[in-house]
């Protein structure tokens, strides 16, 4: 084998672990930009609720003070 045919192939070598190694890191990427499209959603979904839930808690504050205002009124009448 002729020295041009050596390096050929040892270029050829070196590129194909290359590619690999650009095929692995794509795929870690990949993984990574799910991961934090989840935790994104997952802190979207938490937000929501917690609003909901806030809302709820306002809700029930606002019948707590109706309902404790009725009281006082029929204690007084």
């Amino acid at each position: 084998m002729s020295m041009t045919e050596k390096l050929k192939n040892t270029l050829h070598d070196q590129v194909e672990s290359w590619e690999k190694q650009l095929d692995e890191q794509k795929a870690k990427l990949k993984k990574e930009y799910a991961e934090n499209k989840a935790a994104d959603s997952r802190e979207a979904l938490f937000e929501d609720s917690k609003e909901k839930i806030e809302e709820k808690v306002e809700q029930l504050k606002r019948k707590i003070s109706a309902a404790k205002s009725q009281i006082e009124e029929m204690a007084d009448a």
